[in-house]
């Protein structure tokens, strides 16, 4: 499943699911900014983070093998 693979990525950047997948969408060219929604200001917070994670090409790689459709 899509999901469970992702979280092995995140697991091993010590990140969450969420986190990562905001990471990998700044990544991608074109995109200047994702907005994100939360219900509580710790979980908006959590997010903010994402624009701070650096994807290393591998990373990006895999996580776009893993979301070939």
């Amino acid at each position: 499943m899509i999901v469970d693979k992702l979280k092995e990525v995140a697991e091993k950047k010590n990140i969450s699911t969420v986190n990562l997948s905001l990471s990998w969408l700044l990544a991608q060219p074109g995109v200047d900014a994702v907005i994100p929604g939360g219900r509580r200001p710790e979980q908006v917070e959590g997010m903010i983070q994402a624009a701070d994670i650096a994807l290393t090409e591998d990373e990006l790689a895999a996580i776009n093998e893993i979301t070939v459709l």
